[in-house]
């Protein structure tokens, strides 16, 4: 948090000073999300795949849409996946996932 206010000087003849209020200014942390991926395993296609987001930052009411992609790289939302979860049944072999996570408040978003 910083606070902050403006000094206003007028020179010449009729020679003025004004000060502002203070003004307080919270800085928030910018938003980041790590996808946590089982370690050193070797996943087969047709196989369960469990993904968690770790993220970090934002304000307000925060929301999670997992997306999924072929190799041209078309995101599409995954219907019903908005959780900090993603558990997969079966992964295939030409499949990307990434979550978007998005807050509403003020600060540092998307």
């Amino acid at each position: 948090t910083s606070w902050y206010r403006v000094l206003v000087t007028v020179e010449g003849e009729k020679a003025l000073s004004v000060t502002s209020n203070i003004s307080e200014v919270t800085v928030a942390e910018p938003i980041s999300v790590n996808i946590n991926l089982p370690a050193n395993k070797t996943i087969c296609v047709d196989e369960k795949l469990h993904l968690v987001a770790s993220p970090k930052g934002g304000a307000g009411n925060c929301t999670f849409q997992w997306q999924v992609s072929g190799s041209d790289n078309n995101w599409q939302n995954i219907e019903g996946e908005t959780n900090q979860e993603l558990k997969l049944k079966k992964v295939d072999a030409d499949s990307q996932y990434r979550v978007s996570y998005k807050c509403s408040g003020s600060g540092c978003c998307n």
